[in-house]
This record gives structure tokens, C-alpha cells and sequence, in this order.
């Protein structure tokens, strides 16, 4: 069921002056959702939410930025924990604990006499995960997901309903992978970041297969924020959440293994490894627990900022 519904008329009013945009063409949106350019008519479910999602095949395209050198991946840049944005929000308890690490990274909103967006890209179908933390950062959370009951709106990550450079922070976490284009999925990321944007995310990378598409290696997730026009600030690699841990809690071994067991066993390994070094100092230890993570880390962080100037593409 659909319904043509006012703007005005949105069951939140904290979603009003949403720079929405039209998901066929990039046309600006009328107060019934049509667009004024293509004259696409963006369909309402029944409790009042548009839904912007693609139905039926269609064509993409982007444009990225290709550097042909091999090894330019900043290690000095990765580490095992998140970096810390220095501001007081830590969240509740009953958040998970990816949860508050990465709202700890991203920063505060500053003072505004209009509150900054923050969009949460597949925000979860029953819970916006991030809502509670972004608000207290002092954004105007936006939601989206391709389902569910919780999102602000229904939308596809390779098409996102908004306008260009409107959005001051972009929030995901464990979406990527699931994405059949992830570099177009990207490319509209950096679309509607306003320059020097914030982008905070997760994708897989030592995650057993879960109806997933494309893990990122560290390498992979660093290309991918840099052809979207992101510059890298941190980039996180987390010994503790390990391949072994997720296949645990996720795969098929796992599922053959009381659950109790699981934490055990993968930090049993991962302390098989560790030891030696933790003998020797603090220092050898740290060194371990990365070289450890690096190639042992069941998901890759990423903390990058939409470059203010496009650099020029030299076309092959």
C-alpha cells in the first residue's frame, strides 16, 4: 500500500528541511515527493515513509579516482583500537561495544544555529543503532535501511535520496559487504558529503560468508574511501575481534560449539600467538597484537574526511 503524504504531514518532525533528492534523476523534490525534473512520483508506505528504494534493474555509473602505485597503503595510520574524538559521549551500557567505540571517534557536531546531518547508512531494521549516540553528538540523525520498521526512510546505499555535499557525518557499520557495487555505494557517500564531512564505518574482512558480497581487506577499505575523494585518518584492525572469533559466533563451526566456548577458544589462539611478545615488554606486545590483527581481523574500522578540493583525474 502507498499514500501521497505532505512533507509537512511526516510522522517526525525532527526529519523536516531533509535535503532529500530524487533517486531516479538528482532532481529536487516537491512537498508530495515528485520530483520537478524527471517527474518521478517517490512512493509512501502506509505509515508515511517514503521509500526510495530501486525496483527493478537499472544502470549505474561512477567516477573514481585510480592510482596505479602499488603499496601506498599508510600502515602508520592503522592501529588496533579506534581513535578517540576527545569529547565526553560514551553511550549506555546496553550498547554494543563496536557500538560505542565508534561513536567515540566521530566528532561533535559543533555549535550551530542548524544541527548538522548525520546519515547511518543501513541504520538496522528494528533500531536505528547509532540514533541515540548521534543526537548526543549533537546531529539530526537520519536513518536509512532497505527494510524495516526502525529507518526514517527506505533507500538503496547505490542510490542515496540526497542532495550533493548535505551531509556533515556518514555512519556504517557492517553494510559494505553486503553491497553488490560497493564502489558505487562509495561513490555516492562521497556525493553527498559536504567537504570535510567525517565517514566512520566497518566492512568485514576475516567474517566467515553471511550473504555477503565483497571483504575488505585494510588495503581494499583505504581505496575505497580514497577513489570516493576521503582522505584516511585512521584506519582500525582489532586483535580482540578476531577471524577466529568470528567464525565462531557466525559460521558453521561455531554453530557446532557451545557458545560459551567461543570467546575462550579465539582468544586462547590469539594469546598463543601473543605471549611471546607480552614476556618481553609492553612494546613487543603492541607490536604483536598488530601484526597479529593485520592479517588475523575478523573486520576493518575506517575514519576518513572528504577532501575540500577534487583532485584532477588523469584520464588512461
Amino acid at each position: 500500500m502507498s499514500v501521497t503524504r505532505e512533507i509537512a504531514d511526516y510522522p517526525s518532525a525532527s526529519l523536516a528541511g531533509i535535503p532529500w533528492a530524487c533517486p531516479a534523476c538528482g532532481g529536487s523534490l516537491t512537498s508530495t515527493f515528485a520530483c520537478g525534473t524527471c517527474r518521478t512520483q517517490v512512493p509512501m508506505l502506509a505509515d508515511g515513509r517514503p521509500d526510495f528504494r530501486i525496483h527493478a534493474p537499472v544502470k549505474l555509473s561512477h567516477v573514481w579516482e585510480y592510482d596505479p602505485t602499488f603499496g601506498r597503503f599508510p600502515w602508520d595510520r592503522a592501529s588496533t583500537d579506534w581513535p578517540d574524538a576527545g569529547h565526553e559521549v560514551r553511550g549506555s551500557p546496553a550498547w554494543d561495544p563496536i557500538e560505542r567505540a565508534m561513536i567515540r571517534a566521530m566528532p561533535l557536531a559543533g555549535r550551530a544555529d542548524v544541527k548538522p546531518f548525520a546519515l547511518d547508512i543501513g541504520c538496522g531494521e528494528n533500531r536505528q543503532r547509532f540514533r541515540e549516540g548521534l543526537t548526543a553528538l549533537g546531529y539530526r540523525p537520519l536513518g536509512l535501511d532497505i527494510t524495516g520498521s526502525a529507518p526514517d526512510a527506505l533507500a538503496d546505499a547505490h542510490r542515496l535520496p540526497l542532495q550533493d555535499a548535505s551531509v556533515d557525518l556518514i555512519v556504517t557499520s557492517a553494510v559494505w559487504e553486503h553491497l553488490k557495487h560497493p564502489h558505487v555505494a562509495m561513490n555516492e557517500v562521497g556525493r553527498i558529503a559536504k567537504p570535510g564531512a567525517r565517514f566512520v564505518g566497518s566492512i568485514a574482512f576475516g567474517e566467515p560468508f553471511h550473504i555477503s558480497y565483497f571483504h575488505h581487506s585494510p588495503l581494499a577499505a583505504y581505496e575505497l574511501a580514497v577513489s570516493a575523494g576521503f582522505e584516511v585518518d585512521a584506519i582500525v584492525l582489532s586483535d580482540s575481534y578476531s577471524a577466529l572469533y568470528a567464525h565462531m559466533e557466525m559460521g558453521a563451526l561455531g554453530a557446532r560449539i557451545p557458545r560459551v566456548l567461543h570467546g575462550p577458544i579465539a582468544n586462547g589462539a590469539r594469546w598463543l600467538f601473543l605471549l611471546p611478545a607480552a614476556l618481553r615488554g609492553t612494546e613487543h606486545l603492541r607490536k604483536a597484537r598488530f601484526a597479529f590483527a593485520r592479517s588475523h581481523a575478523g573486520a576493518v574500522g575506517l575514519v576518513a574526511t572528504k577532501r575540500r578540493t577534487e583532485g584532477r583525474l588523469a584520464m588512461a
